[in-house]
Formats: C-alpha cells, sequence, structure tokens
C-alpha cells in the first residue's frame, strides 16, 4: 500500500495469469479442435473399401504361399487408411503390387493375383498424391518402383516371339507346336521353380521323347528357356506355352482334366499304373 491505493501486479503475473487461461480454454475446447484437424475424408474410404476388395479376392481364389501376407498387408492398409496416415498406405500399396507383378513374371501369370495387386497399386497411388508435396523423395522412390515392376510384368509376357500359331487350350492362350498332340497329359513348369525342376527331370527321365507326356512352360516368356533347359536334360519330343496353370499352382499336372498338384505328380499317374 501507498498513500492507501494498492499497487498493480507486476505486468508478468498478469502475463502468466493469462497464458493460464487461454491453455485452460484451449484443453476444454480440444476435442473440437481434434475434429476440424481431421476432417472425413473420402480417400481413407476408398483406399478402405480396395483393401476389403483385395481380401476378398485372397480368399476367394486359391490359397497361395503369398495369400497370408497379402491378407496382412490389407489388413494393415484399412488400419492406416482409417488413420489417415497415408505415408504407411502409399508403401504398403506400392510394395505389395510391385511384389506380385515381380513374382509373377518370373514364376507365372495369375489374374486373381494380378486383380490384388492392381487394386493395392490404385490405394497406393491415391496416397502417394495425398504425401507428394510432404514427402517428395520418398514419393520419387516410389514412383520408381512402380514404373520398374509394371515394365517387368510388361516385357515378360512380350519378350519371346514364338513363330508357331496360338490356339485356344484350357480357356486360355497356348503357343503349341505343328502335329503336336495337345491331348495328352500336359506338366505345367516354371523354369524358376525348384519342385518344377525336379519334376521336369523325372518326367525326362522316364520318357525322354515325351510319348505319353506334354511339358508346359509357363508364362510365354520363359518357352524358349524352358525348352533349352528340357534339352539339357535329354528330352526330345515337343515343347508349348500358356500364360498359366490350372489352379495357378506349379507344378501342376493335368491328366485328363484331374489336376495334380504337390506329390501327386508322379509319371505313373499317366500311365495308370498302381501306385502304392
Amino acid at each position: 500500500m501507498k498513500g492507501g491505493r494498492a499497487i498493480p501486479p507486476p505486468l508478468t503475473l498478469s502475463l502468466r495469469s493469462g497464458g493460464l487461461l487461454a491453455r485452460v480454454l484451449m484443453n476444454m475446447d480440444k476435442p473440437k479442435n481434434l475434429l476440424k484437424k481431421q476432417p472425413f475424408q473420402k480417400e481413407a474410404v476408398v483406399n478402405s473399401l480396395l483393401f476389403v476388395l483385395i481380401i476378398s479376392i485372397l480368399l476367394y481364389a486359391d490359397f497361395g504361399i503369398l495369400t497370408g501376407p497379402g491378407i496382412i498387408a490389407a489388413l494393415l492398409g484399412i488400419y492406416f487408411s482409417l488413420s489417415l496416415r497415408h505415408l504407411f498406405v502409399a508403401m504398403i500399396g506400392v510394395t505389395a503390387a510391385s511384389a506380385s507383378f515381380i513374382g509373377q513374371s518370373m514364376v507365372a501369370y495369375c489374374p486373381y493375383c494380378t486383380m490384388a495387386a492392381m487394386c493395392f497399386l490404385i490405394a497406393g497411388t491415391i496416397s502417394l498424391m495425398k504425401i507428394a508435396r510432404k514427402y517428395t523423395l520418398v514419393s520419387l522412390v516410389l514412383c520408381g518402383i512402380i514404373i520398374a515392376s509394371v515394365s517387368v510384368f510388361t516385357i515378360s509376357f512380350t519378350a519371346y516371339a514364338d513363330p508357331r500359331e496360338p490356339v485356344i487350350q484350357n480357356n486360355q492362350t497356348a503357343v503349341v507346336a505343328p502335329k503336336c498332340d495337345i491331348s495328352k497329359p500336359k506338366l505345367y513348369l516354371s523354369t524358376t521353380c525348384p519342385s518344377c525342376k525336379d519334376a521336369m527331370a523325372d518326367f525326362v527321365r522316364k520318357d525322354p521323347k515325351g510319348e505319353k507326356w506334354l511339358p508346359v512352360i509357363v508364362p510365354h516368356s520363359h518357352l524358349a528357356q524352358g525348352e533349352k533347359m528340357l534339352q539339357e536334360l535329354g528330352y526330345q519330343g515337343e515343347v508349348v506355352s500358356a500364360s498359366y496353370p490350372p489352379g495357378n499352382r506349379l507344378p501342376t499336372l493335368d491328366v485328363e482334366g484331374e489336376i495334380l498338384v504337390g506329390s501327386k505328380i508322379q509319371y505313373e499317374r499317366i500311365t495308370k499304373e498302381e501306385i502304392k
């Protein structure tokens, strides 16, 4: 007190009091601000639906070695989409799609795998457009991965030009040599599949002229390499190619419409001998 008058509090105390009050008001309004920061985004819904479609496709198709990882990736995609974490969605979409494209180019074409890969790619691209400005370098790397994988996938089906006329066999295009008996049991093989190489060697050893079986190399682009591998093993018969095997598994033995895979692929199956 000075002369009966109160001395006003220091300015610093007033600022601190005002700051404290402001923080209290901000905390009271925090839920509303969160709602404003994370508005409804149609991209999240679209991506989530794409990932649900991927899961449906993978469950409908024949179960393979990549079915489980694909479903897990799709579930993670749904989670990150709904939490608006577009960077992770872009990485999941692009990585899964590219892995599928490259895998198919090395082994065999799978229509359901391609459908799922395209859905992954679309979801990844949508998220890429959301993060392009903030994560420019990452976006460029992901775009490069897309271009490389799609190019490999496309080239793999056009790299080998075969002069023989294509025919329709088992609802797919197969390149067949002249005077080739396509009614014989067909062994679908890939040049990059270890199990296929074992089956190939076993069949060639028991029937090197291909009198009772017909090797089918998948995909078409591996026909030249498949012919060379068979000839090195001593095979002297005809060789054909197809875009994908029945059932989308390799190796596969088709005996008059009966599809055999795994340990059931035995030469004795086509000679009607009893297997113990």
